[in-house]
């Protein structure tokens, strides 16, 4: 897994269960956790953080809820609920995602032999191209569920995260 070095008096994971900030990015790459002004939405492409986190065609912000790891919660955010809902976002309810710290690989229909690798949870549900996209859940409750199912015996860690906010970049 890569980091990259932002923010950059902060070098924290996302996959450590410590009380510190709680907002991430993930472009390809994925940031240390930071301040919610340090993550909080990149309102342009020309923001100069978009200097540093290059990488995929979308910046995604998410907020740190829990983690998983080995079937277990092993961090719950005491600091989520901080009057900040969601941003810049195509959804206009709250969702929550799962990062992982182990590589999925995701078939893609249009891409042929070629698949998808990457550290999230996608979708699975059989439409064309799903898997392009993460797999949302409603609630906080039911990505910890899944988190707890498929992490169990596998020595993967979890990230539970509200998706804050998602800006396109070309």
């Amino acid at each position: 897994m890569k980091f990259y070095n932002y923010p950059h008096n902060n070098h924290v994971s996302p996959f450590e269960a410590v009380d510190a900030d709680n907002y991430f990015a993930v472009a390809g790459k994925i940031t240390y956790l930071g301040t919610f002004k340090e993550i909080r939405n990149i309102a342009t492409p020309f923001d100069t953080r978009n200097n540093i986190l290059t990488g995929s065609y979308v910046l995604n912000i998410f907020k740190r809820y829990a983690l998983i790891e080995n079937g277990k919660v092993t961090y719950l955010n005491k600091k989520f609920n901080d009057g900040h809902e969601i941003g810049a976002s195509r959804f206009k309810c709250i969702n929550y995602i799962i990062y992982t710290n182990v590589l999925h690989k995701y078939k893609i229909d249009s891409w042929g032999t070629n698949l998808l690798e990457s550290y999230s949870v996608n979708n699975t549900d059989g439409t064309y191209n799903c898997s392009l996209q993460f797999r949302l859940f409603r609630t906080p409750d039911l990505a910890i569920q899944y988190a707890m199912d498929i992490s169990n015996n596998k020595n993967m860690k979890c990230i539970i995260a509200q998706w804050y906010a998602d800006i396109d970049r070309h």
